[in-house]
């Protein structure tokens, strides 16, 4: 069975490399599935990193149970919710949005269980038009965003945080999809 590229994963932050994994198209993306698991712990092990592959959602399926097959540990799903912009709901969700993150934002923050590498803040602001949003204060994000066009906004959470998902249901968030990561047991 050959790969898809869900199975031929890419660091969380490649500018930790300056690599950013197999290119699409590569041969690394025409393999069976075990090949193609082993490519991606040889690509981290080249690189001094322990290996780890996201997988999004049932499209995955089949990657994910070659990379469970090699024995690698099945993370928390994460659940990326949306919720469309428009006219103000009355909820008691206050938001500060920001277009950095700041210190209280990064702090909050866990990447592999620990604190963000000194490069995050440059990964995460490295798009176009990025906004941040903290749960602290009292501005209603809705007509921030739509003064900038925007017609949804997203967010993620892990899906064993309950009462941040409560949060956010009320707050008008659904479900749009999910992934977790599969990283190689030490």
């Amino acid at each position: 069975m050959g790969s898809s590229p869900a199975s031929i994963p890419c660091p969380r932050f490649p500018a930790e490399t300056g690599d950013p994994g197999p290119a699409a198209g590569s041969a690394a993306w025409n393999q069976p599935l075990p090949d193609a698991v082993q490519t991606v712990a040889s690509w981290y092990a080249d690189r001094g990193l322990r290996p780890c592959a996201m997988l999004p959602g049932v499209q995955a399926r089949p990657a994910d149970a070659a990379f469970a097959a090699a024995g690698w540990a099945r993370d928390s799903d994460v659940l990326v919710l949306t919720a469309p912009i428009g006219p103000p709901r009355p909820v008691d969700v206050p938001a500060q949005l920001a277009e950095a993150p700041d210190d209280a934002w990064l702090a909050g923050y866990r990447y592999r269980d620990r604190e963000l590498p000194p490069v995050a803040r440059e990964v995460l602001t490295n798009a176009e038009d990025t906004v941040f949003a903290a749960v602290r204060l009292a501005p209603d994000p809705a007509p921030v965003a739509a003064e900038r066009g925007t017609h949804s906004v997203y967010l993620q959470v892990t899906a064993d945080n309950g009462p941040a998902r409560s949060l956010y249901r009320r707050a008008g968030f659904i479900e749009h999809h999910r992934y977790h990561y599969r990283r190689q047991v030490a």
